[in-house]
């Protein structure tokens, strides 16, 4: 099979006749998120034969017709495994700025920055901050690693919540530990924003300082921590990932949609289709939501009570928004280039970050919130324009957004009296403003998620482990946003289901 051209979509087939029944298939993989993705390619790399069920969403029809608005980000959450397993490099992965330096702006009118290297971080700090952070960034680091560690495994032969460190930090409050272990208000306030941000929990709770956890423990670039952007984006990404399901032969299909997995004395049989077709694999692999999954595809029936309980934990309430700039004006001044070629946070008090979780989940707007800027034709290497983007995204609101046009209104304006306070000069040259909601994104049936929190990491790692081995179905695997520890464009979660999914053929066919 040839390689796939930028825009074109890998392979995408028809689905099994009406009405017929399709045998000799490995594994089924029912959406093709990023993780999804990950996982059917990672079969197909395996020697399984593999499909791969997508459905057109509506973001899709309104991109053919040129009404597109989709998120964009800067990664670093990219778990180096998938890289390494399905050879991204080779598959076109390529980063237009890596490594990216961050500059906290404060209320205090304080700016704080760190190097790209968050493990040398702080050379830019004062030198009462270097010791105390330098032995702050390397706990930091050797704790993440226990994060992107399958549940119960072992380091040097020791488990892996061994060390007290570790426990801490998972367990604990951000206030709490950033109190005991950073000298400075300014620094601790840069941090608090980076622990709580993307994550339904206030700096005050138990259990906040696993986000900082989760953000440390991908690899951009070869660099735990790192933040950089990615050529094309996150579509970018994403279609460099199609590339690896099509360069591994995975059969993707579209339509009609999956009716039922069919299961079989306690083991998978393949899927049921609406039109009526069968499609035999005694492999599934589901991306969709856990509901969906198990209550809808598998039936209460044949799920144990105890883990139809897990079903039912809450979703996170809050979720981040995104507003995207178009603003006017060739800028030739260096220094303001360079800025423009930064991460740029502004990160509020923590008291204001506790009250403004509170406020997002009571529905209200909050008065304060953290703030990551980007400007993505400075780091795509286009700085000589005379119109630049701006990617501004804002943490946290509420995760519904009630009241239409008269709510986005008043959360542009707070967003916008938030950026004039890092550049006043920027808001009488915006030409063209749009904002993306994590409801806006639900509607559009994409599978991608980019903007919705996630739970504290503690509580998602547990729901994850309940929810990856406790169903009592054989050759049933899930990979859903439920059992994500790293966001939607890690890909472990991906990559976990599909090697369960390879070691368990392998213990069938010993048998």
């Amino acid at each position: 099979m040839g390689e796939v051209q930028d825009g074109e979509e890998p392979g995408v087939n028809a689905a099994s006749p009406t009405g017929g029944i399709e045998s000799g298939i490995d594994a089924i993989v029912l959406g093709a998120s990023f993780d999804g993705m990950v996982a059917a390619a990672r079969l197909g790399k395996a020697g399984l034969k593999t499909i791969l069920f997508e459905q057109e969403t509506k973001e899709e029809s309104d991109a053919s017709a040129g009404q597109s608005i989709t998120a964009d980000s800067l990664l670093s959450m990219l778990d180096s495994k998938v890289v390494s397993e399905l050879e991204l490099y080779r598959m076109g992965l390529n980063y237009a700025a890596r490594r990216l330096d961050s500059i906290y702006f404060m209320d205090e009118g304080e700016t704080i920055s760190l190097d790209g290297d968050f493990h040398g971080a702080s050379q830019h700090l004062d030198d009462a901050e270097i010791e105390p952070f330098s032995d702050f960034s390397k706990k930091i680091l050797n704790a993440a690693a226990v994060v992107a560690l399958p549940a119960g495994a072992r380091v040097n032969g020791q488990a892996t919540n061994s060390d007290h460190d570790d426990f801490a930090f998972r367990v604990g409050a951000v206030d709490e530990i950033l109190s005991a272990t950073l000298p400075r208000v300014p620094l601790r306030t840069a941090m608090a924003a980076e622990c709580v941000y993307g994550f339904d929990c206030a700096p005050s709770e138990p259990f906040s300082f696993g986000g900082m956890l989760s953000r440390m423990s991908g690899e951009i670039a070869g660099l735990p921590g790192a933040m950089a952007y990615a050529d094309g984006g996150l579509s970018g990404v994403m279609q460099t990932v199609r590339r690896a399901v099509q360069a591994n032969k995975v059969d993707v299909r579209r339509t009609p949609s999956v009716q039922e997995i069919l299961i079989e004395q306690d083991g998978v049989a393949g899927v049921r289709l609406a039109s009526g077709g069968q499609i035999r694999a005694p492999n599934v692999i589901s991306v969709l939501n856990a509901n969906e999954t198990f209550l809808d595809l598998v039936g209460a029936g044949q799920l144990g009570v105890e883990f139809q309980s897990a079903l039912s934990v809450p979703e996170p309430r809050v979720a981040k928004v995104q507003l995207q700039l178009e603003i006017t004006g060739a800028v030739t001044d260096e220094r303001t280039l360079q800025l423009m070629r930064k991460r740029i946070v502004y990160a509020p008090p923590a008291h204001a970050m506790s009250e403004a979780i509170f406020q997002a989940r009571r529905g209200q707007v909050p008065d304060a919130m953290i703030l990551e800027i980007f400007f993505p034709d400075v780091l795509a290497g286009r700085e000589e324009t005379e119109t630049y983007s701006i990617i501004v995204t804002a943490h946290p609101l509420p995760i519904e957004m009630a009241d239409g046009k008269k709510r986005k209104a008043q959360v542009e304006k707070t967003i916008l009296s938030l950026v004039d306070r890092i550049a006043p000069n920027v808001r009488k040259r915006i030409q063209s403003q749009s904002l993306l909601t994590a409801d806006d994104m639900s509607k559009r049936g994409t599978p991608m998620g980019w903007l919705n929190a996630q739970r504290p990491v503690m509580q998602q790692m547990a729901l994850a482990q309940k929810l990856k081995d406790a169903s009592g179905v054989s050759g049933l695997y899930f990979c859903g946003s439920e059992v994500g520890v790293g966001g939607p464009l890690c890909g472990r979660a991906g990559l976990q289901a599909a090697r369960a999914t390879i070691d368990g053929r392998r213990r069938r066919e010993a048998r």
